[in-house]
Order: C-alpha cells, then structure tokens, then sequence
C-alpha cells in the first residue's frame, strides 16, 4: 500500500500520540532549568498504602487469611500452654501449702501430746532441780553432810534461779496445754471469726464456690471473707443446710465459746494467784536461809530437808483435793438453740447424751 505525502501529513494530524511527541521534541530542545524543581522520593508510608490499596487476587486473599488463621492458632496455643503452666504452678504451691498446714497440725498436737504424755516428766524435773540443789551440801542417799558443803546461804544465792526458771516452765506448759486442749482437737480453727452473728449471704457462698481460683483474692477483698466462709463454702450447702449454719450451729458454738472464755479467764487468773504464792513463797524461804536466825546446822539436822526432798503427791496431802468419777447428762432437747432441731432429725433415744468426767474437790 502506498500512501501520498497529503495522507501521512493528514495522518500525523488525527493520531493520538501526536501531542506526546511534539512535547518531547519541543523539550528537546529547549535549554536547561538552571534551578530545577526538588526531587521528593515516595515514602515508605505511602508506598506500603500504596501497597494496600492496590486491589488483590483471590489467591493472595486467601493466603493472607490463612496466614492470619496460623498466627491465631499461634497465639491461643501460646496463651492456652502459659494458662496451664500457671495451674500447674497454683496446683504446686497449693500443695505445699496443704503440706505445711498439716505439718503445723502435726507439730501441734505432738507438742500438745507430748505434754499430755510427759506432765509427769516436768514435775520429776522439778524434783530432780530440788535434789540436784540440796546435792551441793548432803549426800542425797543418805541425807548426811557433805564436808565440803557451801552455806545455805550461798547455795541460795548462786542457785535458787535455776529453780524459779524451771518452775516457771512447767506452770507455764501446763496452763498453755489445759488452755490448747480444751476441748481436744475438735475446736475449729474458724472459731476465732465467732462473736457476733454471722452476716455473709448464701448467694455470696455460691458465688465463692464457683468463682475462680484467680478471683477468689479479689472477692475475699470485696466481700471482707473471713476462714468461717470457706468453711461454709467447702460444705457446699444448699440453701437448708446455709440456714442450719447460720441459725443453729454458729449461735450454739457462740454460747459454747462464750463459756471457754470465761474458763480461761478464771484459769488465768488461778495463774497470777499461783505465780504471786510462788514469789511470796520465795522471799520467805530466802528471809529464813539467809537472815541467819538458823544455822546451817539447824537446818540440816531438821525434816526440812525430807519434808522437801518426799516425792509424796500434795494434791491430796497438802491441799485436800480428792477426784472421783461422776456423770453429767445432758439433755439436748431442752436447749434453747438446737432443741428442736434435735427433736426434728434425731430419734428420742438421741436426745441425751451421757459424758464421765472426774469432779475435783477439796475435802475438809
């Protein structure tokens, strides 16, 4: 095909790229902008939105979701492996702590036993103190002179501390064991919370059963718990067996507390009286042996020294207290607090209960 000059002359003029051309050949020559205009390069930040505004194929869609989907399974397989790791942490130190608590117990009730099994080794501590002392100056066996004794005097004064100080130890164990053992190992540890009525709601006891063991801090915090209410929440009661608690059982224990206390106070009291005899007893003994009204030779020629030394028991030689065995019955069904429960759950032959207990008593 051949095409005249006209044509292509006509030809330049309809075609679109006409305009670009002429431009580029105007800017051909055209002489150099001796102060061109900055250059600004894109920014990272327009790019990457650039980037994302850019549309994208249903393949990359789909494995930008299930990138998305691995990095979730990541994260809740990390979080799900650190919870259990946590639990497992708790679950340890709960069980160390449930060690320790029934070590403490242990602990206690072999101190508390061990009282109980050796009273009798503390008084022959006593008495073995006493022996010990009067060793100084007579032959224990046969009660006569040593030829080396020191005076009464001087055995006092260097001594008779050691005495005091072992004497304070066993009236000390024995009024800590009557007061730890007063009834056994049955008193609960949640009795220290008795006092005044018992006021946590039975929702609040549902909620402590069902909260978790991260939470139960904060609403021991909220709700001001004491070790009473995670008594009642590890029986987890019904609503019945909340209102026996509440109604019947705490108010029962109350009163029962309430007469412990007033016994340990009169036992304190027997104390300060016994500890103020002892003292008195102490300056009057000394008042003898060092005011030098009596030689040292009166006094070992006298049944002082056998009346001290007699291993013969006082309770009843001295001081006239006798025990014999008597029985108290108590009649459950005419209390005030638990009567009619008694009579609504137990059978009658339940009603009362039988205890032997040894009454002490002073003889004239």
């Amino acid at each position: 095909m051949f095409f005249s000059k006209e044509g292509i002359q006509e030809e330049l003029e309809y075609n679109p790229f006409n305009d670009i051309i002429e431009d580029n050949i105007f800017k051909m020559f055209q002489p150099e902008d001796p102060h061109p205009p900055p250059f600004i390069s894109p920014s990272p930040l327009s790019e990457s939105k650039s980037i994302f505004l850019q549309p994208q194929t249903p393949a990359k869609e789909d494995l930008r979701k299930k990138n998305g989907r691995i990095r979730s399974q990541r994260a809740r397989k990390r979080k799900k492996e650190y919870i259990q790791e946590l639990e497992a942490k708790v679950k340890q130190l709960e069980r160390e702590n449930l060690r320790l608590l029934n070590l403490k117990e242990q602990k206690s009730s072999d101190i508390a036993e061990g009282m109980s099994m050796n009273s009798k080794v503390f008084e022959s501590g006593l008495s073995k103190t006493m022996r010990d002392l009067w060793g100084k100056v007579i032959d224990i066996d046969s009660l006569e002179q040593k030829q080396d004794m020191i005076s009464f005097a001087e055995l006092f004064q260097k001594y008779h501390h050691i005495y005091i100080d072992k004497h304070k130890l066993f009236i000390d164990s024995v009024f800590k064991m009557l007061i730890n053992n007063i009834h056994g190992n049955l008193t609960p540890s949640y009795w220290k919370d008795l006092g005044k009525e018992y006021e946590t709601e039975f929702d609040v006891i549902k909620k402590l059963n069902c909260v978790s063991k991260y939470r139960i801090t904060e609403m021991t915090d909220n709700y001001n718990l004491r070790e009473i209410d995670y008594f009642v929440a590890s029986l987890n009661p019904n609503k019945k067996q909340f209102n026996f608690l509440k109604k019947i059982l705490f108010k029962k224990e109350e009163v029962i507390k309430e007469k412990c206390e007033k016994a340990i106070q009169k036992l304190l009291e027997a104390k300060s009286i016994i500890e103020e005899s002892f003292g008195e007893y102490i300056c009057t003994f000394r008042l003898m042996i060092k005011s030098g009204l009596f030689s040292d030779q009166q006094i070992l020629n006298s049944k002082f020294k056998e009346m001290i030394l007699n291993k013969e028991s006082r309770v009843d030689s001295i001081w006239k207290v006798k025990s014999s065995p008597s029985t108290t019955t108590y009649k459950l069904s005419r209390d005030e607090i638990i009567g009619r429960t008694i009579k609504k759950y137990l059978p009658r032959q339940d009603y009362n209960i039988d205890i032997e207990f040894n009454k002490f008593h002073i003889t004239k």
